[in-house]
């Protein structure tokens, strides 16, 4: 299972601590023996390594594999495997319910004038009180989003090719919320 808890790192705004655990194929250590060297590229060849969203994911993403025994390759040329990162942020989807709740008042009658009578149900003791249950509908509106994260590594030897190679490993992380 990769990068479990990176869907938090979607959350707009919001600081999150990012834990990484890998599953991959059979041929990625073959891919990349000993200590592979890295290079975390965005996906969309339109997005810039330089955009300051694709950093986040970029370094996030490397902090863990630097954490799993991976090293950052120091030239593109010098990496061993490519890490592409895709993200996208849906469109909000605003959602119209009603909410019925219900509560406990009591009104009027100081708290020593009140005391537990049977199944623990106030009743008043002096003074005039107003005591019951109550209850009302309230109309909600909750504005969500639909945030995908994927993360796909790539033998650097076939990385760029016509067409693209086989993903070594690969994982899609979708999250919705607000």
């Amino acid at each position: 299972m990769l990068l479990p808890i990176l869907a938090c790192l979607m959350m707009c705004g919001q600081k999150v601590v990012v834990t990484v655990d890998a599953t991959s194929a059979p041929s990625a250590a073959a891919a990349a023996p000993g200590h592979p060297r890295f290079l975390v590229l965005p996906g969309n060849h339109a997005v810039k390594p330089s955009d300051p969203q694709f950093r986040r994911y970029a370094d996030e993403i490397g902090r863990a594999l630097v954490f799993r025994g991976f090293q950052p390759a120091q030239d593109p040329a010098a990496a061993d495997v490519v890490v592409e990162v895709d993200w996208e942020v849906s469109d909000p989807k605003t959602v119209t319910r009603r909410v019925s709740s219900s509560q406990f008042q009591q009104n009027g009658a100081a708290a020593s004038g009140v005391k537990s009578g049977t199944a623990g149900m106030p009743v008043a003791t002096g003074g005039v009180a107003d005591v019951g249950w109550s209850s009302a509908t309230v109309t909600v509106k909750e504005t969500t989003y639909v945030r995908t994260l994927a993360v796909r590594t790539f033998d650097r030897s076939g990385y760029g090719a016509d067409p693209p190679p086989k993903a070594v490993w690969e994982v899609t992380i979708r999250s919705e919320g607000p």
